[in-house]
């Protein structure tokens, strides 16, 4: 038996075979409950024999549903792992490591920042290396509406849907806003359902904060919120546009 494998990621081996029923998967990732098999080869580029095979292999292990009238939608075993996702999940294991890369390629400051009893609280802290640094520790108190991370909390108020326009009022940069000589830059966390889940934020001195580290330091932050949004089960999609390669 062959096996269609391909090379990504820089030599990565991924298996065609399984990439297109991801794919087919992928494409139900949709405000509509259903999609014909016209519409899932325009969102997958897929042959219309290619994605029936695909179905039929889907929906004899759950995966898929196909109506009567021929329409498809998601089964009932990706809630499965998703909720089994859910309950095994571990917020600092994943959530610290983020940080911690974060800091290190910015060589800033790295925050993760959630609404509790309208205010902003430091759940996960990762401290820059460098000498001069601002100083916050997880579970310090900081008001909301100030600095990027508070503006950002405020914006997407917990429990707001992500339901506007994707790309929009992602990046808060704020310079002297609590501490007169330090600056931030923070991007909203999004959980299931599209929820607010925290805000991350980048913060130091804010001489260290020239157009061209703010340009550096907001890709990051943008980035990491995004595999962070990803990681807690909301959409990851909602970066997209901010995140696209300039042309």
């Amino acid at each position: 038996m062959s096996v269609d494998v391909s090379d990504q990621d820089g030599g990565a081996k991924t298996v065609a075979a399984v990439e297109r029923a991801l794919d087919v998967l992928d494409a139900f990732l949709t405000t509509r409950e259903t999609l014909s098999l016209a519409e899932l080869a325009e969102r997958t580029g897929l042959y219309k024999s290619t994605i029936l095979r695909l179905t039929q292999t889907l929906a004899a292990r759950g995966y898929i549903l196909r109506h009567a009238d021929g329409a498809y939608q998601v089964g009932a075993k990706p809630f499965r792992l998703g909720a089994h996702y859910q309950r095994n999940l571990r917020p600092r294991e994943l959530i610290m490591p983020v940080l911690e890369r974060l800091s290190d390629e910015t060589g800033e400051s790295a925050s993760f920042n959630i609404v509790q009893d309208n205010v902003r609280v430091v759940l996960f802290r990762v401290d820059s290396k460098q000498i001069i640094r601002d100083h916050l520790y997880a579970g310090d108190v900081r008001p909301m509406g100030l600095g990027s991370a508070g503006r950002v909390l405020t914006t997407f108020a917990a429990g707001a849907r992500t339901d506007r326009p994707a790309g929009d009022n992602l990046l808060a940069v704020a310079v002297g806003e609590i501490e007169k000589d330090m600056a931030g830059i923070g991007a909203p966390v999004f959980g299931l359902d599209g929820d607010l889940a925290g805000a991350l934020s980048v913060s130091g001195p804010r001489f260290r904060f020239t157009p061209e580290a703010v340009q550096l330091i907001s890709r990051k932050v943008l980035e990491a919120a995004a595999e962070l949004t990803q990681g807690l089960g909301g959409p990851a999609e909602r970066f997209d546009a901010v995140l696209a390669p300039q042309q």
